[in-house]
């Protein structure tokens, strides 16, 4: 399994209106990810929200950052005070 870590700093008071967008745009493109498994997204106060994917596979976890940051590029941009920062990597441990 493999995990995407996104990280991003919204306008002032603009982190439920890029969580609404999410929802409603980009989770429907990530879902349709072959290797797809969850998704998470967590408001981490100070209009900053984080979002943990999770995929079978390294190629998926890489395409779903690459659609990531063009979806945010093209649709988030008047709503983020700074860049997407995202990365992937191994899941080392998975406890449910």
């Amino acid at each position: 399994m493999y995990a995407t870590l996104r990280r991003i700093k919204t306008q002032p008071g603009q982190a439920a209106e890029v969580a609404r967008l999410i929802e409603a745009e980009y989770l429907p493109q990530v879902e349709g990810v072959e290797g797809f498994i969850s998704y998470t997204l967590v408001d981490l106060g100070d209009d900053e929200i984080s979002s943990v994917g999770v995929f079978t596979s390294e190629a998926s976890a890489h395409h779903a950052n690459e659609t990531a940051k063009s979806w945010t590029a093209k649709t988030l941009a008047p709503y983020v005070a700074s860049p997407l920062e995202a990365r992937a990597g191994s899941v080392l441990i998975d406890r449910r």
